[in-house]
């Protein structure tokens, strides 16, 4: 599903995020006195209705942004591009401080309006941008719990990389401020403060060092304990197809040819790539539910008569009902796949007599790799077609049984099938 930013946006996070907003305004205050000796000049009824009216021009520019602002990168997880908007708005406020500043006393220097604005950059840009970036987090859980956008959409190690650094280099920021403010004043001497910005450098090149290193690491282990994982839940899913297909006495390399024509077919159709990869997962699972019926049925040598197909017109049904509670994206779509795979374009087939494209488009590209491949292998009441023969029935049923853009796609990429299949013939016993 694609959510939205107003999805994560609920009015407990614009509490949260009012609540951050508001609160910083008192620490802002002492931050600023204490990094400019210019800020410190003034009472602190004038600081804080500075910082009062910038809070509200803030609580603006958020609904402002978060009204108007739309992720044109759909790769982007909506944490983050909250997090982004985030980053934008406090860095507005900044400017808009900066602005009021340099109006309201044009005898201050132009390093003390820039003080002020390094503050909300560091704070709030920096460190509490961060923590709104977990609320955010938080939220898009609470309404997508089977996106996994931690792993690599999210990529956790650029996440523990950003955290790191933030929280390292904003304190250090802040010090070298301060000691930069008492400098100024003559309370600390100016060798001192070349100590102190020597050590922060010392420590800041350390720690981008150190987790660059660890990202790195860590972005290696997860990227084989996911592949694991993926080649795991592979497995898992063929074996399943694999069950339904031994009851009735057919190959698993049918699965795993009707899974391979899915995705070329998927692909061709202009599907992303990570849909069509998903598409390949899920196709072999499209007679799934012919585990419920009746070995004498689904074994039969000869014809069905009207009772037993029905019986076996019961398996895409079955199929469905067996997939369609999880909350995984595979098993989702393998549900999809197992209803309406005998589904026909011109509404005459079953379970539900669905038409056109109205049929989900998984279901119609799977339609077309389990025939195709049904119709060229044996079956325990067929000998298996010639090509020529194929060719002539997909002509004929293209706008029937199957959809016709899918029809054209599959003659456009004959050869690209034909070489899989020929690569991954049924063995002869």
């Amino acid at each position: 599903m694609n959510y939205k930013l107003k999805d994560i946006i609920t009015t407990k996070v614009r509490i949260y995020l009012y609540s951050f907003s508001f609160l910083s305004m008192f620490f802002l205050q002492t931050y600023c006195t204490n990094i400019c000796p210019f800020i410190d000049g003034l009472l602190p009824e004038q600081v804080f209705r500075n910082l009062g009216f910038i809070f509200i021009l803030h609580i603006i520019y958020r609904e402002v942004l978060f009204s108007t602002c739309r992720a044109k990168n759909t790769n982007i997880p909506l944490p983050r591009y909250g997090y982004y908007l985030s980053m934008i708005s406090w860095a507005m406020a900044g400017l808009s401080a900066f602005t009021l500043h340099f109006f309201l006393y044009p005898d201050f220097p132009v390093g003390s309006h820039l003080k002020l604005l390094s503050s909300y950059i560091i704070l709030g840009a920096g460190i509490l941008s961060q923590l709104e970036y977990i609320i955010y987090e938080q939220s898009y859980k609470k309404i997508a719990k089977d996106e996994n956008y931690t792993i690599f959409n999210e990529k956790l190690s650029k996440r523990i990389l950003e955290t790191f650094l933030v929280f390292t280099i904003a304190p250090l920021l802040t010090l070298l401020l301060v000691v930069g403010r008492y400098s100024f004043d003559g309370v600390i001497d100016i060798h001192v403060s070349k100590e102190i910005f020597y050590m922060a450098v010392i420590m800041v090149a350390s720690a981008i060092f150190l987790v660059i290193n660890f990202k790195n690491l860590l972005k290696e282990d997860t990227k084989v304990i996911l592949e694991d994982i993926i080649n795991t839940q592979k497995e898992i899913i063929y074996t399943m197809g694999e069950i339904a297909e031994t009851r009735s006495k057919e190959t698993g390399n049918h699965v795993k040819r009707v899974a391979e024509y899915s995705k070329i077919l998927a692909l061709k159709m202009g599907l992303h790539v990570e849909e069509a990869e998903m598409l390949k997962l899920a196709s072999p699972m499209h007679d799934i539910g012919k585990v419920g019926i009746p070995d004498a049925i689904l074994n039969k040598p000869g014809k069905l008569t009207a009772d037993e197909f029905n019986i076996m017109k019961t398996h895409a049904q079955l199929g469905f009902d067996m997939l369609r509670h999880s909350n995984k994206k595979i098993l989702q779509a393998a549900a999809i796949v197992a209803e309406g795979h005998h589904e026909k374009y011109n509404g005459k087939g079953y379970p539900n007599g669905t038409k056109g494209e109205d049929i989900h488009i998984y279901a119609r590209i799977t339609a077309v790799a389990d025939v195709f491949d049904a119709l060229g292998s044996d079956r325990i009441y067929k000998k298996a077609w010639d090509d020529e023969r194929i060719w002539s029935l997909f002509r004929e049923e293209s706008g029937e049984h199957f959809d016709p853009k899918i029809i054209n796609i599959f003659f456009n990429n004959l050869d690209e099938i034909l070489d899989f299949r020929d690569a991954h013939k049924d063995q002869i016993i």
